[in-house]
Protein backbone atom coordinates (compact mmCIF):
# COMPACT_ATOMS: atom_id res chain seq x y z
CA UNK A 1 0.00 0.00 0.00
CA UNK A 2 2.81 2.40 0.95
CA UNK A 3 4.68 1.49 -2.24
CA UNK A 4 1.59 2.21 -4.36
CA UNK A 5 1.09 5.59 -2.69
CA UNK A 6 4.74 6.51 -3.33
CA UNK A 7 4.47 5.50 -6.97
CA UNK A 8 1.36 7.62 -7.44
CA UNK A 9 3.11 10.59 -5.83
CA UNK A 10 6.05 10.16 -8.23
CA UNK A 11 3.72 10.02 -11.23
CA UNK A 12 1.93 13.13 -10.01
CA UNK A 13 5.20 15.00 -9.65
CA UNK A 14 6.23 13.88 -13.14
CA UNK A 15 2.92 15.04 -14.57
CA UNK A 16 3.29 18.42 -12.86
CA UNK A 17 6.81 18.74 -14.26
CA UNK A 18 5.54 17.99 -17.78
CA UNK A 19 2.78 20.54 -17.42
CA UNK A 20 5.24 23.18 -16.22
CA UNK A 21 7.53 22.43 -19.15
CA UNK A 22 4.64 22.72 -21.59
CA UNK A 23 3.65 26.03 -20.05
CA UNK A 24 7.19 27.38 -20.33
CA UNK A 25 7.48 26.25 -23.95
CA UNK A 26 4.12 27.77 -24.83
CA UNK A 27 4.96 31.02 -23.11
CA UNK A 28 8.28 31.16 -24.94
CA UNK A 29 6.56 30.56 -28.29
CA UNK A 30 4.00 33.25 -27.50
CA UNK A 31 6.80 35.70 -26.71
CA UNK A 32 8.50 34.85 -30.00
CA UNK A 33 5.21 35.18 -31.88
CA UNK A 34 4.50 38.49 -30.17
CA UNK A 35 7.93 39.69 -31.19
CA UNK A 36 7.08 38.89 -34.82
CA UNK A 37 3.73 40.56 -34.52
CA UNK A 38 5.11 43.69 -32.93
CA UNK A 39 7.64 43.95 -35.72
CA UNK A 40 4.92 44.12 -38.35
CA UNK A 41 5.09 47.79 -39.28
CA UNK A 42 3.64 49.34 -42.42
CA UNK A 43 3.79 52.41 -44.62
CA UNK A 44 2.36 54.86 -45.67
CA UNK A 45 2.45 56.60 -42.32
CA UNK A 46 -0.83 56.81 -40.49
CA UNK A 47 -2.68 60.03 -41.30
CA UNK A 48 -0.45 60.93 -44.24
CA UNK A 49 -1.53 62.76 -47.40
CA UNK A 50 -0.42 60.98 -50.57
CA UNK A 51 -0.08 62.23 -54.14
CA UNK A 52 -1.58 60.59 -57.22
CA UNK A 53 0.96 62.22 -59.55
CA UNK A 54 4.70 61.91 -59.93
CA UNK A 55 6.58 65.11 -59.02
CA UNK A 56 7.92 65.54 -62.56
CA UNK A 57 4.38 65.36 -63.92
CA UNK A 58 3.41 68.37 -61.84
CA UNK A 59 6.20 70.33 -63.51
CA UNK A 60 5.17 69.07 -66.96
CA UNK A 61 1.58 69.99 -66.26
CA UNK A 62 2.56 73.51 -65.21
CA UNK A 63 4.47 73.90 -68.47
CA UNK A 64 1.36 72.89 -70.39
CA UNK A 65 -0.74 75.41 -68.49
CA UNK A 66 1.43 78.26 -69.72
CA UNK A 67 1.31 76.94 -73.27
CA UNK A 68 4.71 75.30 -73.51
CA UNK A 69 3.62 71.70 -74.02
CA UNK A 70 3.74 71.85 -77.83
CA UNK A 71 7.37 72.96 -77.70
CA UNK A 72 8.40 70.54 -74.96
CA UNK A 73 8.49 67.49 -77.26
CA UNK A 74 7.52 63.95 -76.42
CA UNK A 75 8.90 62.21 -73.38
CA UNK A 76 9.31 58.54 -72.53
CA UNK A 77 5.85 57.08 -73.04
CA UNK A 78 6.44 54.32 -70.49
CA UNK A 79 6.73 56.93 -67.74
CA UNK A 80 3.92 59.21 -68.85
CA UNK A 81 0.17 59.28 -68.61
CA UNK A 82 -0.05 56.92 -65.66
CA UNK A 83 -0.67 57.68 -61.98
CA UNK A 84 1.98 57.32 -59.33
CA UNK A 85 1.32 54.04 -57.45
CA UNK A 86 0.96 54.15 -53.69
CA UNK A 87 3.39 51.64 -52.22
CA UNK A 88 2.46 49.72 -49.09
CA UNK A 89 5.50 48.13 -47.43
CA UNK A 90 5.92 46.27 -44.15
CA UNK A 91 8.41 44.13 -42.23
CA UNK A 92 8.27 40.59 -40.87
CA UNK A 93 4.93 38.99 -40.13
CA UNK A 94 4.01 35.70 -41.76
CA UNK A 95 2.65 35.41 -45.31
CA UNK A 96 0.24 35.37 -46.98
CA UNK A 97 -0.86 38.95 -46.33
CA UNK A 98 -4.12 40.68 -47.17
CA UNK A 99 -4.59 44.41 -47.61
CA UNK A 100 -8.00 46.07 -47.51
CA UNK A 101 -8.60 49.73 -48.44
CA UNK A 102 -11.94 51.46 -47.96
CA UNK A 103 -13.30 54.97 -48.43
CA UNK A 104 -16.83 55.82 -47.33
CA UNK A 105 -18.29 52.89 -49.24
CA UNK A 106 -17.22 54.39 -52.58
CA UNK A 107 -14.24 52.16 -53.27
CA UNK A 108 -13.26 48.88 -51.62
CA UNK A 109 -9.96 47.29 -52.64
CA UNK A 110 -8.87 43.86 -51.42
CA UNK A 111 -5.41 42.59 -52.36
CA UNK A 112 -3.32 39.60 -51.29
CA UNK A 113 0.38 38.81 -51.61
CA UNK A 114 3.21 36.65 -50.26
CA UNK A 115 5.67 39.55 -50.47
CA UNK A 116 6.09 42.46 -48.06
CA UNK A 117 5.07 45.21 -50.48
CA UNK A 118 2.17 46.11 -52.75
CA UNK A 119 1.64 48.92 -55.26
CA UNK A 120 -1.90 50.30 -55.42
CA UNK A 121 -3.13 52.40 -58.36
CA UNK A 122 -6.34 54.10 -59.44
CA UNK A 123 -7.29 55.49 -56.05
CA UNK A 124 -9.98 58.14 -55.93
CA UNK A 125 -8.79 61.73 -55.70
CA UNK A 126 -9.32 63.88 -52.60
CA UNK A 127 -10.65 61.00 -50.47
CA UNK A 128 -10.04 59.71 -46.94
CA UNK A 129 -9.00 56.05 -46.92
CA UNK A 130 -8.86 53.46 -44.16
CA UNK A 131 -6.52 50.53 -44.61
CA UNK A 132 -6.09 47.22 -42.79
CA UNK A 133 -3.18 44.82 -43.18
CA UNK A 134 -3.45 41.25 -41.90
CA UNK A 135 -0.94 38.40 -41.90
CA UNK A 136 -1.58 34.65 -41.59
CA UNK A 137 -0.98 34.79 -37.81
CA UNK A 138 -3.97 37.08 -37.42
CA UNK A 139 -1.91 40.19 -36.79
CA UNK A 140 -3.82 43.27 -37.83
CA UNK A 141 -2.41 46.72 -38.49
CA UNK A 142 -4.60 49.58 -39.63
CA UNK A 143 -4.35 53.25 -40.41
CA UNK A 144 -5.62 56.10 -42.55
CA UNK A 145 -4.39 58.32 -45.35
CA UNK A 146 -5.86 60.91 -47.69
CA UNK A 147 -5.27 61.32 -51.41
CA UNK A 148 -4.39 64.70 -52.84
CA UNK A 149 -6.97 66.54 -54.91
CA UNK A 150 -5.13 65.83 -58.15
CA UNK A 151 -6.24 64.49 -61.56
CA UNK A 152 -7.23 60.85 -61.47
CA UNK A 153 -5.22 59.26 -64.26
CA UNK A 154 -6.05 55.59 -64.81
CA UNK A 155 -3.45 52.81 -65.01
CA UNK A 156 -4.51 49.83 -67.11
CA UNK A 157 -2.87 46.41 -66.68
CA UNK A 158 -1.24 46.33 -70.12
CA UNK A 159 0.59 49.56 -70.87
CA UNK A 160 1.60 48.41 -74.32
CA UNK A 161 -1.93 48.14 -75.66
CA UNK A 162 -4.90 50.45 -76.11
CA UNK A 163 -6.57 52.38 -74.68
CA UNK A 164 -4.20 55.04 -73.37
CA UNK A 165 -4.61 58.64 -72.21
CA UNK A 166 -7.35 57.40 -69.84
CA UNK A 167 -8.61 59.50 -66.95
CA UNK A 168 -11.64 60.07 -64.77
CA UNK A 169 -13.74 63.16 -65.39
CA UNK A 170 -14.75 63.30 -61.73
CA UNK A 171 -13.27 64.38 -58.44
CA UNK A 172 -13.24 68.13 -59.02
CA UNK A 173 -15.14 70.59 -56.84
CA UNK A 174 -17.59 72.92 -58.55
CA UNK A 175 -18.51 76.53 -57.83
CA UNK A 176 -21.59 75.36 -55.94
CA UNK A 177 -19.44 73.42 -53.50
CA UNK A 178 -20.54 70.07 -54.86
CA UNK A 179 -18.07 67.59 -56.35
CA UNK A 180 -18.22 65.77 -59.67
CA UNK A 181 -18.75 62.09 -58.95
CA UNK A 182 -15.83 59.82 -59.71
CA UNK A 183 -16.19 56.57 -61.60
CA UNK A 184 -19.02 57.78 -63.85
CA UNK A 185 -17.26 59.17 -66.94
CA UNK A 186 -13.89 58.09 -68.28
CA UNK A 187 -12.16 59.56 -71.32
CA UNK A 188 -9.36 58.16 -73.44
CA UNK A 189 -8.30 56.83 -76.83
CA UNK A 190 -10.00 54.33 -79.09
CA UNK A 191 -9.18 50.61 -78.75
CA UNK A 192 -7.29 50.09 -81.99
CA UNK A 193 -3.51 50.05 -82.30
CA UNK A 194 -1.54 53.31 -82.39
CA UNK A 195 1.67 52.24 -84.23
CA UNK A 196 3.27 55.69 -84.13
CA UNK A 197 3.64 55.46 -80.36
CA UNK A 198 4.08 51.68 -80.13
CA UNK A 199 0.62 50.84 -78.81
CA UNK A 200 -1.01 47.56 -79.85
CA UNK A 201 -4.72 46.83 -80.20
CA UNK A 202 -6.56 46.44 -76.89
CA UNK A 203 -5.49 43.34 -74.99
CA UNK A 204 -7.78 40.96 -73.12
CA UNK A 205 -6.38 42.24 -69.83
CA UNK A 206 -7.34 45.83 -70.65
CA UNK A 207 -10.75 44.74 -71.92
CA UNK A 208 -11.42 42.91 -68.66
CA UNK A 209 -10.26 45.96 -66.69
CA UNK A 210 -12.74 48.21 -68.49
CA UNK A 211 -15.55 45.74 -67.87
CA UNK A 212 -14.83 44.63 -64.30
CA UNK A 213 -12.86 47.45 -62.71
CA UNK A 214 -14.30 50.54 -64.42
CA UNK A 215 -17.63 48.73 -65.04
CA UNK A 216 -18.23 50.52 -68.31
CA UNK A 217 -21.81 50.23 -69.58
CA UNK A 218 -21.69 52.61 -72.53
CA UNK A 219 -19.05 53.35 -75.16
CA UNK A 220 -19.62 56.87 -76.50
CA UNK A 221 -17.71 56.84 -79.79
CA UNK A 222 -17.02 60.21 -81.44
CA UNK A 223 -14.92 59.00 -84.37
CA UNK A 224 -15.76 59.88 -87.96
CA UNK A 225 -17.90 57.50 -90.03
CA UNK A 226 -14.98 56.34 -92.15
CA UNK A 227 -13.09 55.39 -88.97
CA UNK A 228 -15.81 52.94 -87.93
CA UNK A 229 -17.07 51.83 -91.34
CA UNK A 230 -16.95 48.11 -90.50
CA UNK A 231 -17.88 48.39 -86.83
CA UNK A 232 -21.32 47.23 -85.68
CA UNK A 233 -20.91 47.02 -81.90
CA UNK A 234 -18.78 48.24 -79.00
CA UNK A 235 -15.06 47.58 -79.24
CA UNK A 236 -15.10 46.61 -75.57
CA UNK A 237 -17.78 43.91 -75.68
CA UNK A 238 -20.98 43.19 -77.62
CA UNK A 239 -22.80 43.52 -74.30
CA UNK A 240 -21.74 47.16 -73.95
CA UNK A 241 -24.01 49.86 -75.36
CA UNK A 242 -22.32 51.49 -78.36
CA UNK A 243 -23.42 55.05 -79.15
CA UNK A 244 -21.79 56.55 -82.22
CA UNK A 245 -21.92 60.31 -82.83
CA UNK A 246 -19.29 61.39 -85.39
CA UNK A 247 -18.86 64.97 -84.24
CA UNK A 248 -16.45 67.24 -86.09
CA UNK A 249 -13.54 68.57 -84.06
CA UNK A 250 -14.10 72.28 -83.39
CA UNK A 251 -17.19 71.95 -85.56
CA UNK A 252 -18.55 74.49 -88.07
CA UNK A 253 -21.77 74.95 -86.04
CA UNK A 254 -24.09 74.11 -88.92
CA UNK A 255 -27.48 72.51 -88.24
CA UNK A 256 -26.30 68.94 -88.81
CA UNK A 257 -23.31 69.30 -86.49
CA UNK A 258 -25.34 71.10 -83.83
CA UNK A 259 -27.74 68.15 -83.87
CA UNK A 260 -24.87 65.71 -83.40
CA UNK A 261 -23.51 67.69 -80.45
CA UNK A 262 -27.02 67.90 -78.99
CA UNK A 263 -27.52 64.14 -79.19
CA UNK A 264 -24.06 63.48 -77.76
CA UNK A 265 -24.73 65.72 -74.76
CA UNK A 266 -28.09 64.03 -74.20
CA UNK A 267 -26.27 60.75 -73.54
CA UNK A 268 -25.13 62.21 -70.23
CA UNK A 269 -28.72 62.94 -69.20
CA UNK A 270 -29.61 59.23 -69.23
CA UNK A 271 -28.59 57.59 -65.95
CA UNK A 272 -28.78 54.10 -67.48
CA UNK A 273 -25.75 54.93 -69.66
CA UNK A 274 -23.32 55.22 -66.75
CA UNK A 275 -20.44 54.50 -66.36
CA UNK A 276 -19.53 55.96 -69.75
CA UNK A 277 -16.28 55.64 -71.68
CA UNK A 278 -16.08 58.54 -74.15
CA UNK A 279 -13.42 58.62 -76.86
CA UNK A 280 -12.47 59.65 -80.35
CA UNK A 281 -9.15 58.47 -81.78
CA UNK A 282 -6.59 60.04 -79.44
CA UNK A 283 -9.03 61.19 -76.78
CA UNK A 284 -7.90 64.78 -77.27
CA UNK A 285 -9.90 67.06 -79.59
CA UNK A 286 -13.40 65.68 -80.12
CA UNK A 287 -13.30 64.05 -76.69
CA UNK A 288 -11.80 67.23 -75.23
CA UNK A 289 -14.66 69.32 -76.63
CA UNK A 290 -17.43 67.13 -75.21
CA UNK A 291 -15.74 66.80 -71.82
CA UNK A 292 -15.14 70.56 -71.68
CA UNK A 293 -18.85 71.19 -72.30
CA UNK A 294 -19.94 68.70 -69.62
CA UNK A 295 -17.44 70.07 -67.10
CA UNK A 296 -18.56 73.63 -67.79
CA UNK A 297 -22.27 72.96 -67.36
CA UNK A 298 -21.48 71.17 -64.08
CA UNK A 299 -19.77 74.32 -62.83
CA UNK A 300 -16.19 73.07 -62.72
CA UNK A 301 -13.49 75.65 -61.97
CA UNK A 302 -12.39 77.23 -65.25
CA UNK A 303 -8.69 76.76 -64.59
CA UNK A 304 -9.24 73.07 -63.88
CA UNK A 305 -11.28 72.71 -67.07
CA UNK A 306 -8.38 73.97 -69.14
CA UNK A 307 -5.94 71.86 -67.14
CA UNK A 308 -7.98 68.74 -67.90
CA UNK A 309 -7.94 69.65 -71.59
CA UNK A 310 -4.14 69.88 -71.48
CA UNK A 311 -3.62 66.69 -69.47
CA UNK A 312 -3.42 64.68 -72.68
CA UNK A 313 0.07 66.15 -73.00
CA UNK A 314 1.18 63.51 -70.49
CA UNK A 315 0.23 60.80 -72.99
CA UNK A 316 2.04 62.02 -76.09
CA UNK A 317 -0.94 64.05 -77.29
CA UNK A 318 0.27 67.59 -76.55
CA UNK A 319 -2.40 70.27 -76.44
CA UNK A 320 -2.36 73.86 -75.20
CA UNK A 321 -5.32 76.03 -74.30
CA UNK A 322 -3.77 78.75 -76.44
CA UNK A 323 -4.14 76.96 -79.77
CA UNK A 324 -6.11 79.07 -82.23
CA UNK A 325 -8.79 76.54 -83.15
CA UNK A 326 -9.74 75.98 -79.49
CA UNK A 327 -9.98 79.71 -78.84
CA UNK A 328 -12.10 80.20 -81.96
CA UNK A 329 -14.38 77.34 -80.89
CA UNK A 330 -14.85 78.94 -77.46
CA UNK A 331 -15.75 82.24 -79.10
CA UNK A 332 -18.41 80.48 -81.17
CA UNK A 333 -19.78 78.87 -78.01
CA UNK A 334 -19.95 82.30 -76.34
CA UNK A 335 -21.86 83.68 -79.34
CA UNK A 336 -24.94 81.73 -78.22
CA UNK A 337 -25.25 84.09 -75.23
CA UNK A 338 -26.85 87.57 -75.48
CA UNK A 339 -24.45 90.15 -76.86
CA UNK A 340 -24.98 92.46 -73.88
CA UNK A 341 -24.25 89.67 -71.36
CA UNK A 342 -20.70 90.51 -70.32
CA UNK A 343 -18.68 88.66 -67.73
CA UNK A 344 -20.63 85.43 -68.01
CA UNK A 345 -19.01 82.30 -66.57
CA UNK A 346 -18.28 79.32 -68.80
CA UNK A 347 -21.11 77.52 -66.99
CA UNK A 348 -23.57 80.17 -68.19
CA UNK A 349 -22.08 80.38 -71.70
CA UNK A 350 -22.18 76.63 -72.20
CA UNK A 351 -25.70 76.37 -70.79
CA UNK A 352 -26.85 79.00 -73.32
CA UNK A 353 -25.07 77.07 -76.07
CA UNK A 354 -26.71 73.79 -75.07
CA UNK A 355 -30.15 75.40 -74.99
CA UNK A 356 -29.41 76.98 -78.36
CA UNK A 357 -28.73 73.64 -80.06
CA UNK A 358 -31.77 71.92 -78.57
CA UNK A 359 -30.70 70.42 -75.24
CA UNK A 360 -33.52 71.06 -72.77
CA UNK A 361 -33.24 72.55 -69.29
CA UNK A 362 -34.55 69.28 -67.91
CA UNK A 363 -31.73 67.40 -69.60
CA UNK A 364 -29.14 69.86 -68.27
CA UNK A 365 -30.52 69.46 -64.75
CA UNK A 366 -30.53 65.67 -65.18
CA UNK A 367 -26.81 65.77 -66.03
CA UNK A 368 -26.13 67.80 -62.91
CA UNK A 369 -28.29 65.56 -60.74
CA UNK A 370 -26.48 62.42 -61.93
CA UNK A 371 -22.92 63.71 -61.89
CA UNK A 372 -22.81 65.99 -58.83
CA UNK A 373 -22.67 64.93 -55.19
Amino acid sequence: MRRTTLRMAQLLLLLMAILCLCYLLTANMDRKMEKIRLSLTASPANGSVVSLLRPDWRKTLQECIVGKCLASGYGDYESEGYPAPLRFAWKLGKPPYSLVLQTNGQQDIVLSTDTTALDVCNLLMGKDYKWMLRDSLGTVHSGTFKTEREPRLIALPDRNSAPVNVRDLGGYTTGSGKAIRQGLVFRGTAFNAIPEIGIAEMSDANREFLLKELRIKTELDLRYKEQVASQKASGISPEIRWLHYPVNAYNPFDDAMNALFRDTIRCFADESNYPIYVHCSGGVDRTGEICFLIEAVLGMDEEEMFTDYELSSLSRFPRSRNIQYLQEWLQRIAAFSPKDAEGLSYRAKVENYMLGIGVTREEIEAIRSIMLE
